[in-house]
């Protein structure tokens, strides 16, 4: 036989209470890690360092992608205090650097990339890529040390020693197999010290070549 047992009211309602306190604690618990999270997303998004792809670039019958650089005045908001290099190196599927240049990006600029006339049109190699990597490092604008340096002007930034500062904004528009496009923005990478070493070298070996072939072109602000 077994005999049913009623809590008291007072005993009833405490243990209610603490019930719903602890799953209010837990709803607020997860609200809190949910907002950290993604305020760390947030902060992981912003670098000096961005990284994209390309594809069916330099493909007869498809249209050309573009590439897009915003300065959102990362480092000041005005020019040309805020002015910023976009150091843009693009490699190909074999892991070898194909061009690279220097742009400068004002606060607020847009600066607009062909992919098929301003950053594949001139590659070291012999042949135009299909496919690729297009790694972007944001830097002060280089004060001038020489006559060969323009005031203003992030020259050949690309394959100096410079620092990593700033923070600018980049986007690429995909041609799909289907000649479809679609459009996403590039990835903020960390930056190790010697990835920059690396860039910045081979992309000096380019620029002192002589040839010429290997410098990519700066587009439109």
């Amino acid at each position: 036989m077994s005999h049913n047992l009623r809590l008291s009211e007072s005993i009833w309602c405490a243990r209610k209470t603490s019930g719903f306190l602890a799953l209010t604690m837990m709803c607020t618990f997860l609200a809190a890690a949910c907002v950290l999270s993604t305020g760390a997303l947030a902060q992981e998004q912003v670098s000096s360092y961005n990284y994209g792809y390309f594809v069916n670039a330099n493909t007869p019958g498809f249209p050309e992608a573009q590439m897009y650089v915003i300065n959102p005045g990362s480092t000041e908001g005005t020019s040309p205090g805020g002015d910023l290099c976009a150091n843009v190196y693009v490699i190909a599927t074999n892991q070898q650097m194909l061009e690279c240049c220097s742009c400068k990006v004002t606060p607020d600029g847009l600066r607009t990339f062909g992919v098929n006339t301003n950053l594949t049109n001139n590659p070291l190699l012999p042949s135009a890529p299909h496919r690729g990597v297009i790694k972007i490092v944001s830097s002060a604008v280089p004060t001038p040390i020489s006559s060969v340096v323009t005031s203003g002007s992030c020259n050949n930034a690309a394959g100096t020693t410079y620092a990593a500062y700033g923070y600018l904004g980049a986007w690429i528009t995909h041609v799909n197999d289907t000649r479809s496009v679609s459009e996403t923005h590039f990835l903020a990478g960390i930056l190790s010290a010697t990835e920059l070493a690396t860039l910045q070298k081979i992309c000096s070996f380019i620029q002192a070549d002589g040839t010429a072939f290997g410098i990519c072109s700066c587009g439109t602000e």
